[in-house]
């Protein structure tokens, strides 16, 4: 199932939204798990389970910046929804690799 990263304002610069930063951590996040999966298809020798700790570490990271600010539990949902989306991503190649 894919889920679409949240980073709409991240992409269009719109540095006065209340997740600014927090969606530029998860728009290169997304750009770089995306990358790590093309990588398992391929057969690419790697660390997973490192590099994949390593996602995981920054996924925190987008996490810890997104409870700083304020947003409606309307608004937050669709990055909560990517966050877990994507941690479960990162557990599966970590597991595969």
């Amino acid at each position: 199932m894919h889920t679409p990263a949240p980073v709409e304002n991240a992409r269009r610069r719109n540095a006065q939204a209340p997740a600014y930063e927090a969606e530029l951590v998860m728009d290169q996040l997304a750009s770089h798990v995306y990358s790590l999966g093309l990588s398992l298809q391929a057969g690419e020798r790697l660390d997973y389970e490192a590099v994949a700790a390593d996602r995981l570490r920054n996924l925190h990271g987008a996490e810890t910046l997104l409870d700083d600010v304020t947003l409606t539990e309307s608004r937050r949902r669709p990055y909560l929804r990517w966050v877990e989306a994507t941690r479960a991503l990162l557990h599966a190649i970590a597991a595969a690799g």
